[in-house]
């Protein structure tokens, strides 16, 4: 388990409001991310994630 997982597992037992579940995306740039959106219970938006090296994203089920 990555560390994004492990905080993912965290997070959405919190009482954080998911806005993107945990996925792998390609954001450009040849690098594919692991990764969530959540909104804080203040409001704030917060894009957590990591970089995968050698993964093609559209190899992973959502």
């Amino acid at each position: 388990m990555s560390g994004v997982e492990s905080l993912w597992n965290r997070v959405r037992d919190s009482q954080a409001e998911v806005i993107e579940e945990l996925r792998d995306a390609d954001f450009g740039h040849g690098v594919v991310f692991k990764g969530f959106t959540i909104r804080d219970p203040d409001g704030n938006v917060l894009r957590i994630g990591e970089p995968l090296h050698g993964k093609d994203p559209s190899s992973s089920p959502e």
